[in-house]
């Protein structure tokens, strides 16, 4: 977020990681059912942590 000014996609975030992009998302969703991160359905690179 902070170098390009919009958060990183799924896949962006899976090639980092060297993970697929399903254990990513699994991941996401966990942490948004945490509270650790917020997600707005139906949009993409909208995954952001919560401060």
């Amino acid at each position: 977020m902070d170098e390009a000014g919009y958060p990183s996609s799924i896949r962006e975030i899976a090639d980092a990681v060297a993970l697929s992009g399903l254990t990513v998302a699994y991941h996401l969703q966990v942490l948004e059912r945490r509270g650790i991160v917020t997600h707005a359905p139906h949009r993409s690179r909208s995954y952001q942590v919560r401060w």
